[in-house]
């Protein structure tokens, strides 16, 4: 008889590790406080990750319709600085298709999926902690995104500007995501995505509000986060995803450090489940492998996060583009 896990959250870490650990027989309860499908402020692009990872998780049928990123495109107010093929096409997908379908796939593998639930806060043996970044600091930092249609985008576009940055990525049926990161400042009005458009008018990127205008905006598909910090979040206990480790989303690899997460965590938790291994031991081989896997693509994008956010940072990172200085493959891998 196998030892249960319960994982706390229902994320994308917290989905594909259900999925993979039901999938190898072990008992395995989720709790997630909101319902399926919903939307998150997210990036909504993988970039990254490997083939192997995908196949460990048992997760690709969930990506079947995710568009294929060949290019990206960088900004400065509206003023293109970079374009370029990314060195490795990534895949765009929305949040609220993707958990929908990872939730539906985990409890076809026999998982229970417990939504409209929060999880007691116990620290427990066989307790994963995935519930995303934590929402409890004093923080200036305020995430806001939706969908657009009709907006003609096939790569990915990054614009900076004086109050934060934003990004726009394909997603599956047309759409475009736009998400950014921004500031807070009092003095931005607005409710829902007005709200968006009032920062991005702040960020001196009228061009692409021009474009957001003449497309569609898809009712509901806002959404917005603040009170969080990047770097480490919670520390003690089991934890994956964004509630371990939260990365600047201009790295563009959230989401793929979810799925290398519960990757890696799944092959020791099968073993713990099986009785192979301790719980200590469980959890010290994944904080062991979290500081080899994930240590250098935090640092570096915690010392480039500045240079996007300040006017001398930007003129240096656009004048060593603009001369071909800019070393993009090395910046690309050391982010992944």
């Amino acid at each position: 008889m196998n030892h249960p896990i319960t994982i706390a959250g229902g994320g994308l870490a917290g989905l594909a590790l259900a999925n993979r650990l039901a999938s190898e027989g072990i008992d395995v309860e989720l709790f997630e406080k909101r319902r399926y499908p919903f939307h998150r402020v997210c990036g909504e692009f993988i970039s990254g990750v490997s083939d192997a990872v995908i196949e460990t998780l048992g997760v690709g049928d969930c990506l079947h319709d995710a568009q294929l990123i060949r290019s990206m495109a960088w900004f400065l107010r509206d003023r293109v600085v970079l374009e370029q093929k990314l060195p490795q096409p990534a895949l765009g997908i929305s949040r609220y298709t993707l958990d929908a379908r990872l939730a539906e796939v985990a409890q076809e593998s026999g998982a229970t999926i417990r939504v409209g639930e929060a999880f007691k806060d116990r620290m427990d043996e066989g307790v994963v902690w995935a519930t995303g970044k934590r929402l409890d600091q004093k923080s200036s930092w305020l995430g806001l995104s939706a969908h657009f249609e009709n907006t003609n985008v096939d790569r990915l576009e990054m614009y900076c500007g004086p109050v934060g940055y934003l990004g726009m990525s394909p997603v599956e049926d047309g759409r475009v995501n736009v998400t950014g990161l921004f500031r807070k400042e009092a003095r931005f009005k607005g409710h829902g995505v007005e709200l968006l458009f009032s920062y991005i008018e702040a960020n001196g990127c009228l061009d692409l509000l021009e474009r957001l205008g003449k497309g569609e905006f898809v009712e509901d598909s806002f959404a917005a986060i603040a009170g969080f910090e990047f770097g480490a979040q919670q520390r003690g206990g089991f934890v994956i995803g964004d509630r371990s480790l939260l990365i600047p989303p201009f790295a563009g690899n959230g989401m793929s450090m979810a799925l290398e997460a519960a990757a890696q965590a799944s092959r020791l938790l099968v073993q713990f489940a099986n009785g192979e291994i301790s719980w200590v031991d469980a959890r010290r081989q994944y904080l062991a492998f979290q500081r080899a896997s994930f240590s250098l693509r935090m640092n570096m994008a915690a010392r480039l996060h500045p240079l996007l956010l300040s006017s001398f940072g930007l003129r240096m990172l656009s004048l060593l583009s603009t001369s071909g200085m800019l070393p993009t493959q090395r910046l690309f891998n050391a982010l992944r």
